[in-house]
């Protein structure tokens, strides 16, 4: 039986859909910036647009602005869940820079596959 409950899905609370709600439409805003303490696993969304910052850790959920600070206790399975979705953004995030850096990268492999193709196709004087 104990077992059984270890699988069991998350089922956050009306106070974590909240949160979860304001992560998920900071991350889909443009001028919001992801970032990450790598050796204390703390996420960061900083929009300076908006004038808010979160903070995620293992424990705490912190949003500010210049008016307020929230902050909020958060059960270890809530702040995976969190933590999950902030990686997977700055993944994608990632993603999307290094396809930049390498599609020059890719062009000048197309072109140099080009130029040695005509070269071998032209006739010899």
């Amino acid at each position: 039986m104990v077992m059984n409950l270890f699988f069991l899905k998350f089922k956050p609370s009306a106070k974590e859909t909240q949160l979860t709600t304001i992560i998920d439409k900071l991350l889909d805003h443009p001028q919001t910036k992801l970032l990450m303490d790598p050796l204390r696993e703390h996420f960061y969304l900083d929009n300076k647009g908006l004038n808010y910052f979160v903070l995620i850790t293992n424990n705490i959920v912190k949003i500010t602005n210049h008016k307020f600070y929230y902050t909020n206790e958060i059960s270890g399975r809530f702040a995976l869940e969190l933590q999950s979705v902030v990686k997977s953004a700055i993944s994608r995030d990632r993603q999307r820079i290094e396809d930049e850096m390498f599609k020059n990268e890719t062009e000048l492999l197309l072109n140099i596959t080009k130029k040695l193709t005509i070269k071998t196709l032209s006739p010899i004087n």
